[in-house]
């Protein structure tokens, strides 16, 4: 039937020393690949640094309110003369907000096509270079002071967590 002698496997030693020598041997190209070859002397750069002192800004930081905003009108109006004192075209302010062409000029226009928004705002006052800062008007607050009513502690919510308002000092 079947005969043992002939059909039987190497020994067991001879097997892992055929793979042994098959896993940590090379193949002759990486051998080739890995002969020492004569190099060229390496001549790295090295980098100059060459400091340029900045240009002075052309609109030094200044402390005092470009305008009052008290309501829509004069915001757009201040949108308008920051513009104005910059010398930025309606074009220009598009491509700093990154805004489709035309809506600076709709914006801020005599006729006002469009209006400042919550995705707009930002943008806005980032292209112009302004920031809000709120202010107490005590001049409004004397007017009201007999129509306000003081709120009930207890019916309060709690505000949800938002980002950090800084308060300006």
């Amino acid at each position: 039937m079947f005969d043992v002698e002939r059909s039987a496997p190497e020994p067991l030693d001879d097997i892992v020393e055929q793979m042994s020598r098959r896993v940590s041997s090379l193949s002759p190209a990486i051998e080739r690949a890995r002969a020492e070859r004569p190099r060229s002397e390496i001549v790295r750069a090295v980098p100059i640094v060459v400091s340029r002192p900045e240009p002075p800004h052309p609109h030094p930081p200044r402390n005092e309110a470009i305008g009052e905003i008290t309501d829509y009108e004069s915001l757009i109006s201040v949108c308008r003369a920051r513009a104005d004192e910059l010398q930025l075209s309606r074009s220009n302010i598009d491509a700093i907000a990154g805004w489709a062409d035309g809506l600076a000029g709709k914006i801020l226009g005599s006729a006002s096509a469009k209006r400042v928004g919550p995705l707009t705002l930002e943008p806005l006052l980032a292209a112009l270079g302004l920031k809000l800062i709120a202010a107490p008007n005590h001049v409004t607050l004397e007017r009201h002071r007999n129509q306000r009513i003081p709120r009930d502690a207890r019916q309060v919510r709690r505000p949800r967590l938002r980002a950090w308002v800084d308060p300006v000092c």
